[in-house]
């Protein structure tokens, strides 16, 4: 084998692998991005970094003060998530503080297990 040829299918092997590389960053950080925004049906992770709020957030990941400037919108969006959350676990919680007070067996029994009869 030539170097000529070696020297080729080191560089289109090396391309191939570096494509690989990239798109599991591209992939990786679309991820990360939809869990933190939230996701949109359709879309995929890497097409996330494209947003506005996405390039925002990676913009400030890649400048020399990493620790401020992200946008209100992440959590004010968590906020409501919470509240969304919260207000579910306490509507279950009224509904099963009302069924015991009302404590009645309804129609329909679960089987006996021995010994408890």
């Amino acid at each position: 084998m030539k170097s000529e040829m070696f020297d080729k299918i080191v560089e289109a092997r090396a391309n191939e692998r570096v494509q690989e590389k990239i798109k599991k960053l591209k992939r990786a950080i679309g991820t990360a991005l939809t869990e933190m925004k939230g996701h949109r049906p359709g879309m995929y992770p890497e097409e996330c970094c494209r947003e506005r709020e996405a390039r925002e957030i990676l913009a400030i990941l890649g400048s020399d003060n990493p620790n401020s400037g992200f946008p209100k919108t992440l959590w004010e969006r968590e906020r409501e998530a919470v509240t969304k959350e919260l207000l579910g676990i306490m509507d279950e919680m009224q509904k099963a503080l009302l069924a015991a007070d009302r404590s009645e067996p309804g129609e329909h029994t679960p089987e006996k297990v021995r010994g408890e009869e």
